[in-house]
């Protein structure tokens, strides 16, 4: 501050000056990303840092305050950070730590995507303790905090659906939120909707389709697969009218999917979906198109799953049970599926509907059944 720039650099040192409220503050939002992410020693590196950049005299950043009772260790009452920046080594430790970046606006983004890879990724220390914190956090926030965590949640989804390295542990953490029952509130529409009996929450069809853009219609990753199977299997329980013919159609046509370990997990989950909900759709008054026309946001126009005759449900556990899922496709699976589709009223997919009116022709069709399958069903 006192220092006087040479006097042939002026010009360079008044534009640096002006530069550098904002870069600090992109420095910081860069660092509150890597304090949240997987690597141990990235996570240490990017604390020590932060806390040497926050006791500086630079221009101070957003929610300079809580920043320091996180990262710059005193004897000040409220402060949370370590004596020893090692700390943030130890996944149990750094967590409960770092997630309460969530409650500060500036740095709830940065800090939503750097815990996705540590909540949704793959090594087992650093998931369980990222998943413990991320999921005590929420659990404890107010309705407007998971508000803007799962506005962020959305927009990080789509930001990143053609990247793999993002969107699947971005779809894994969004599952793990959905099993934790910590997103309720968003997911039930509120208590005061005269149409919360007909329609969704407009988080859920947000939400459904924030998935079919971030998994490819064209992908082989069975990981995207069964986390976005997970996903429309948690979301059943929440949907209403043509969302949740959408849902239900297809985590049904996923019983006929080409790999063995997909078929067997919708059977699986989809049975015990039915074994603590009942049937979806039970029998009763039929509701009127009128108000299944009035759904949510992000629900999708189109045919209304049948309602439940006497039996359907047993037939279904049936199905779901006796049914060889690993076995042969053709012979099992597929005559299965079909069964469960005409069960709930649904639609065949379209080209083993041409197949069936047609057989002449299905080794022809067979090629190329699965590209269509998978892009019914929004993969």
């Amino acid at each position: 501050g006192s220092l006087s720039p040479p006097q042939h650099a002026a010009a360079d040192w008044i534009e640096l000056r002006a530069a550098l409220p904002g870069l600090c503050q992109r420095v910081v939002c860069a660092l509150c990303q890597q304090v949240t992410e997987k690597i141990d020693r990235v996570r240490e590196l990017a604390a020590t840092t932060l806390a040497d950049v926050l006791r500086e005299p630079l221009p101070r950043v957003q929610s300079h305050g809580s920043l320091q009772r996180l990262f710059v260790h005193s004897a000040e009452p409220g402060c949370l950070a370590p004596a020893d920046a090692a700390d943030f080594l130890v996944p149990s430790a750094c967590f409960p730590i770092t997630v309460r970046l969530l409650s500060l606006p500036a740095y709830r983004r940065p800090a939503l995507r750097g815990l996705s890879v540590s909540a949704g990724g793959m090594t087992e220390s650093t998931l369980r303790g990222a998943r413990a914190a991320l999921s005590k956090h929420l659990a404890h926030a107010g309705v407007r905090e998971l508000q803007l965590v799962g506005e962020d949640l959305l927009s990080l989804l789509d930001e990143h659906r053609t990247e793999a390295r993002l969107s699947l542990p971005l779809l894994r953490m969004t599952e793990q939120l959905l099993e934790a029952r910590v997103l309720e509130p968003l997911l039930t529409p509120p208590p005061g909707d005269v149409r919360s009996g007909a329609a969704s929450a407009p988080f859920v069809g947000r939400l459904h389709q924030a998935m079919r853009s971030a998994v490819s219609p064209s992908t082989k990753d069975i990981a995207a697969i069964m986390a976005s199977l997970t996903m429309q299997v948690l979301l059943l329980e929440h949907a209403r009218g043509s969302l949740l013919t959408e849902l239900l159609r297809a985590v049904i046509l996923l019983l006929g999917h080409r790999f063995p370990k997909v078929r067997k997990a919708a059977a699986d989950q989809l049975y015990v979906h039915l074994l603590t909900y009942g049937d979806p759709a039970p029998a009763g008054p039929a509701a009127r198109d009128g108000e299944l026309g009035a759904a949510g946001e992000g629900e999708i126009e189109g045919e209304i799953v049948a309602a439940g005759g006497p039996g359907r449900l047993d037939e279904c556990m049936r199905l779901l049970t006796e049914t060889g899922w690993l076995a042969h496709l053709d012979e099992h699976a597929r005559p299965a599926r079909a069964r469960m589709l005409e069960l709930f009223g649904l639609p065949l997919p379209q080209l083993a509907a041409a197949a069936a009116a047609r057989p002449h022709v299905q080794a022809q069709l067979e090629d190329d059944s699965y590209a269509a399958l998978v892009g019914e069903m929004g993969y």
